[in-house]
């Protein structure tokens, strides 16, 4: 089955330390702003080749970006996804890398208990939360212009400039 790959911010999701007033099958209200929709639809990329994939879109978000912060995201198993009765559909990403904005898709027709269900999906120990640093991040994208996957032309020109040019 394919992962879901959701963008995210580690440290809101208290999975090391969970809160002790947290009610069991409740998530923290801070985990849930990690889930801002825009028109009822939230971004994922899915990954049905993880081993190629996953590092391709994490360069690609990373690569979108003005800054070389960590990329933190969560990779959900599509079952459940689907259990959870949350419709998905692809859309054009807006990465530097084609490849990767062919993975783009939309969780659509989102209320406040489908994000909820969603929220209660990531928070479970079961779906794994990574974090890659910023300096992991930056040969990745090194890696990626290199290789011909990411277009620097496509990058801003802040981000262009912490890149170093291989053709110098």
């Amino acid at each position: 089955m394919p992962l879901l790959l959701r963008k995210i911010r580690k440290n809101r999701w208290y999975r090391d330390k969970k809160p002790e007033w947290l009610q069991p099958g409740d998530v923290p209200a801070d985990s849930v702003t990690d889930l801002k929709t825009t028109d009822n639809k939230l971004s994922v990329y899915q990954c049905n080749d993880p081993d190629s994939e996953i590092d391709r879109v994490v360069a690609a978000l990373a690569a979108s970006g003005d800054q070389t912060d960590p990329v933190d995201y969560a990779l959900i198993d599509r079952k459940q996804i689907d259990e959870a009765e949350i419709s998905m559909q692809p859309s054009p990403g807006t990465t530097p890398d084609e490849k990767a904005n062919g993975l783009h898709h939309d969780l659509v027709a989102l209320s406040g208990e489908k994000i909820l269900r969603l929220a209660k999906i990531i928070f479970d120990d079961r779906v794994l939360i990574k974090r890659v640093l910023p300096k992991k991040v930056m040969e990745m994208i090194s890696a990626g212009i290199a290789a011909g996957r990411i277009s620097r032309d496509k990058l801003s020109e802040k981000m262009r400039s912490k890149i170093p040019d291989s053709k110098r």
